[in-house]
């Protein structure tokens, strides 16, 4: 069963941030594809993630489950770990909050006003939804395989890496205001 599972939240894990490069580099290629089927780009990529990530931390914990660390590490949960998952998941919380879902899922690639954000968390990382993931992650160490943390980190520098380069500006124009309220 392990043998089937690892690969598959490989797999899963790279899956978003494919998403993410594509979207980045081809913005007008997935507005297209979302008319295809009468949607709105940000709420289809909204979709997207949220079944991605349901995926990659229900094989976590199944594959935890299964490789029996899943009890070891709930019982030897130390500060570090704790501060590292906390930390990590409050930066993520406060880009959500301030950027709504239409600045989180790329509203800006498909040509929606969004908003620049010089406050908290972005006054003090330049990529703080990322560094998020990223410290989360750590906080999972002994949960989970470390090469897959390793591989996940990797994943998560190289779309920071992608996204400070020079990109292709949104070739739709739209006037909508970022809001939570769009998907």
């Amino acid at each position: 069963m392990l043998s089937i599972l690892y690969p598959l939240l490989y797999v899963v894990t790279i899956s978003s941030h494919s998403l993410y490069f594509f979207i980045w580099n081809f913005p007008q290629k997935f507005i297209n594809l979302t008319k295809n089927i009468n949607s709105n780009p940000v709420c289809v990529m909204y979709y997207l993630c949220v079944l991605q990530k349901l995926l990659q931390f229900t094989l976590i914990f199944i594959i935890s489950y299964l490789n029996k660390t899943l009890i070891p590490y709930l019982l030897n949960l130390n500060l570090i770990k704790i501060l590292l998952i906390l930390t990590g998941q409050t930066l993520n919380m406060s880009v959500y909050s301030k950027l709504g879902i239409t600045g989180v899922y790329y509203g800006n690639k498909f040509g929606y006003k969004t908003k620049w954000i010089t406050s908290f968390p972005y006054n003090i990382l330049s990529n703080p939804q990322y560094i998020g993931c990223i410290l989360t992650f750590l906080g999972l160490y002994g949960l989970i395989d470390t090469h897959y943390i390793i591989y996940s980190i990797i994943l998560y520098l190289i779309t920071m890496y992608f996204e400070s380069l020079p990109s292709i500006k949104p070739l739709v124009k739209k006037t909508l205001d970022t809001n939570n309220s769009l998907c």
